[in-house]
């Protein structure tokens, strides 16, 4: 009989410690990290078509010069001038009245020209990559209509030793390394001026227009070759 007492205390003990083990509640360490949100832009190669160049030739413009070739300024009163100090329009032709300067009047997307042997002329075209775009292959097309009477150093001479670009084919050129702008606005300088040789002669009053207009696409992943292709498709070769 105490046998018997004995078994079942121990197996009262036993439900007892079951029922601490399956009931009893345990801490567990535990650790979480934060959200994390990945944020995708698609990138850009553009040209700086803001106030100042974009209104001005879309990213494309030159210097504003009188009919010689020579740049036009703003006097001490923000009034458009000539090198001597005369007034001008903002087309940079003489004026009885003082025409007053804006941020954007010294930069245009022509000029007029009245050509005379042997005189240089400011021509200053030049290309404004927008801050942000990717590093891009910059291209553009001259279309030179003075080159049969251009003095040295000529257009072509300017762009190939003073200005970085690679003749491509025809009229296209590419500038020989990648433009990057993610960092600022890059401007790019296609040629300076040109001079018409001394010895012309009378008779021929006409010649035609300098043409120029850009081109630019991305250089990751993008090598010459295939680069050079898709500007030619674009532009006159």
């Amino acid at each position: 009989m105490q046998n018997k007492k004995k078994n079942i205390l121990s197996l009262s003990l036993i439900v007892a410690l079951l029922t601490v083990i399956v009931g009893g509640t345990y801490a567990y360490f535990t650790a979480e990290t934060e959200d994390v949100t990945n944020r995708f832009t698609m990138g850009d190669v553009s040209f700086d078509e803001t106030e100042g160049y974009g209104e001005i030739g879309k990213g494309l413009n030159e210097s504003l010069v009188d009919k010689y070739g020579q740049k036009i300024e703003v006097n001490k009163d923000g009034h458009l001038v000539d090198k001597d100090g005369n007034y001008v329009t903002d087309k940079g032709l003489p004026s009885a009245e003082p025409v007053e300067a804006n941020k954007n009047s010294l930069r245009v997307k022509e000029n007029k020209y009245t050509l005379v042997p042997g005189r240089e002329y400011t021509k200053d075209p030049t290309l404004y990559i927008k801050k942000g775009s990717e590093p891009a292959w910059v291209y553009v097309e001259v279309i030179n209509g003075l080159k049969d009477v251009e003095a040295e150093k000529t257009i072509s001479d300017q762009m190939t030793e003073d200005h970085g670009w690679t003749h491509i084919k025809g009229n296209v050129w590419r500038q020989e390394n990648p433009v990057d702008a993610r960092d600022d606005r890059e401007i790019v300088t296609v040629f300076e001026k040109f001079t018409i040789k001394s010895d012309i002669k009378n008779g021929n009053n006409e010649y035609s227009d300098i043409k120029i207009k850009g081109f630019a696409i991305q250089a990751d992943q993008v090598n010459k070759e295939t680069a050079d292709a898709e500007a030619l498709k674009v532009l006159t070769p």
